[in-house]
Formats: C-alpha cells, structure tokens, sequence
C-alpha cells in the first residue's frame, strides 16, 4: 500500500463562460446575463420581455446541465413547462448563476501527471477548493488513473482552501474538526480542517488518515503564525489520544508549513507513538518538499506523512516526487530535473512536492 500527501497549488475551478480561450464569447455570455437580469428585475413581465427572457434562457441552455449559466428558483416557478409563468419578480424567487468548471489548463495536466506518477492507494490532497472539483480532476484530469473514492469536507478557510483524500480502498468513516475551538479565542483553531478518513483495507485491517494544512508562514506576522500552528499541532496530538497508537494504524498527513526544527511543531513530532517517514531516508539525502527550501541553509520538508508505531514496522520505502516543481534555479532544477511538460512557473504542476511512503501490511 502506497500511502502520499501532496499539496496540489489551488486546486479551483472557475466560472465556465470565463474559461474559453474565446473572447468574444465570453463576451456574448456576459452581455446575455445583464440583459436577463436587467428583464427579471422588471415590476412587471411584458409579453415582450417573457419572449425576451425565454429566448435568451434558452440560448444559454440555462434550464439544461450543459450551459454556462443556469436558473436558480428557490420558490415558485419562473419558467414552467417552457413558458415564462411568473408576472413578476413578486411571483417567484430565483435568479441567474453561473455554472463552474475545472480549470484544465497545463498546470492542472501537470498536476495530473504527477499524481499518477506517485502511484498512492491512498492521496491526502491539500488545497482543493470543494468535492466537486476533486471528482471533476479525478474522473477527467486523471482519467485511465481515477480513484474509485475521492472525499472532501469544506473547511474554515473560505477561499475554499480544503483538503480531500482520493482512495483505491472505500472510505467508511470521516470525522471533521472545523469547529474545535481555539483555546485562546474560542474561535476555530484549525485554519482548514484537520479532516479524519478511516479507510477499509483487505484482510479485515483499517487505517486511519488525517489530513492537515496548518497556518501559513508567508504571510502576516510571524509569531502569530508560529502560535496559531502551535495550538493547531497541539489540537492534532490531543485528538491522536483516541487512538492506540502501537495497535491502530493511524497516519498524520499533510502541508505543516514549517520546517521540523519549528518550535510550533513539537507538540506533533515529539508525540509519543507517532514517527516522520523521514527517518526512513537516507543521511545526507535531500529533504526539501518546498522549492523555497530547496536551499543549503533550509533543506527540510513542510510536508509530512507521520506514522503511528503500530505502522512503523510495515514502512518500507519512502520518496519525494519533486517533478512537478519549477525550481528557483537552474543548478536545482538540473539535479531534479522536471517533467519535460513542466518548463515554467506558469505550468508548474505545484511548488510543492508530493512525499510518499509504501508499506508491506
């Protein structure tokens, strides 16, 4: 069973009529929906503006699926059996929204590419914007490589920066932990989640994955970020307490945004029961999972996959799938050398590698 975490860079989609490479259609849609809710505001509905607004409803395919837009009604009917009904925005409540899509670009097909080159069973995904985007980049990005299972429970942050899990195995349980508090504020500690999966493995066995993405560094103030990571490491090794750590198989995942020497850390990499994959590597080995770190002075993982004693035995090998990333400079990027697809900043598939580790159950 291969097991990875790999922070995938946003993950989002997008309004569908602004995803074109055609202008002057983008254009069109635009100019159609103000014209349709400058008629759906009208006190009253002429028989022109129902001939007006069907005509233009159905140019859009907006009573369809196919459409880049579509009509919300929440009360009562706007249109009923082809034929605009109401004779007034009084009559019914609805309007005009805009139907999303996976932004496919090249970056996304890098991205593709990177996550099936890691091969995981098991994929905690960081960064993904809602579960319909997560199903969308599974079943066409990833295609002939789709997972059977792809899960996700929105979180705190509310640009819609959540984390997911993609599974060869059924997800059977899933517990969220958005509204365990701050101690300090009462507000939520976690800024995303920290979204617990038990997935159900051959031979009776089940493991236990939880998926992170702690406070940034680069952004605000430092020790602010450093004391909200803390609390958030500190809520993670308490939640861990339900768990028999040398009988259960239980594995932390994720984007920790700071390196292992980070104070803001320890309360996770000093819990007993639970080890970094990393011992695993061999001394002298590259560590960076960030191409910011991808330095002499840094070299050291943001990323981690931790592993409760109980799964310790079971870890055979572990790696870092650094193809995807850009690198800052070309004496990086000449010892690891990215997917020929990946030339630029523009198409990277992430400025994160992705850590993987493989075990024999």
């Amino acid at each position: 069973m291969r097991v990875a975490t790999y922070n995938v860079e946003n993950l989002f989609s997008r309004v569908r009529a602004m995803a074109t490479d055609d202008p002057a259609k983008s254009k069109e849609v635009l100019e159609d929906v103000m014209e349709l809710q400058r008629l759906i505001e009208q006190p009253t509905y002429s028989v022109a503006d129902k001939t007006k607004m069907l005509k233009l409803l159905k140019k859009q395919r907006a009573l369809g699926d196919t459409g880049p837009i579509f009509l919300q009604e929440t009360r009562k009917r706007l249109v009923w059996k082809g034929k605009i009904v109401a004779e007034g925005p009084d009559n019914w409540v609805g309007w005009i929204e805009w139907r999303r899509t996976l932004i496919e670009n090249p970056a996304i097909q890098n991205t593709g590419r990177i996550v099936s080159e890691i091969k995981g069973d098991v994929l905690c995904m960081i960064e993904v914007e809602s579960r319909p985007v997560l199903r969308r980049f599974n079943d066409t990005v990833l295609e002939a490589f789709a997972y059977p299972h792809a899960m996700l429970i929105d979180g705190n942050d509310e640009r819609g920066i959540d984390v997911g899990l993609l599974s060869r195995f059924p997800v059977t349980d899933m517990r969220s932990h958005v509204d365990d508090p701050d101690p300090d504020t009462g507000k939520p500690v976690f800024s995303r989640d920290c979204a617990e999966f038990k997935i159900d493995l051959p031979g009776n066995k089940n493991l236990w994955i939880l998926c992170n993405h702690f406070k940034s560094r680069g952004y605000g103030n430092k020790a602010d970020n450093d004391r909200k990571r803390r609390r958030q490491t500190e809520r993670v090794s308490a939640i861990l307490n339900r768990f028999n750590l040398s009988d259960t198989w239980v594995i932390v995942a994720g984007d920790f945004n700071e390196l292992p020497s980070s104070n803001s850390l320890k309360p996770l990499l000093q819990c007993p029961g639970l080890r970094n994959v990393f011992e695993k590597l061999p001394a002298g080995e590259d560590r960076w999972t960030h191409r910011d770190d991808a330095t002499p002075s840094k070299n050291n993982q943001i990323d981690y996959l931790l592993v409760s004693d109980s799964l310790w035995p079971h870890l055979q090998q572990v790696g870092i799938e650094r193809r995807g990333i850009w690198s800052k400079t070309k004496k990086v990027r000449d010892k690891y050398p990215p997917l020929s697809t990946v030339t630029g900043d523009s198409n990277a598939a992430s400025d994160h590698a992705a850590v993987w580790a493989e075990f024999t159950l």
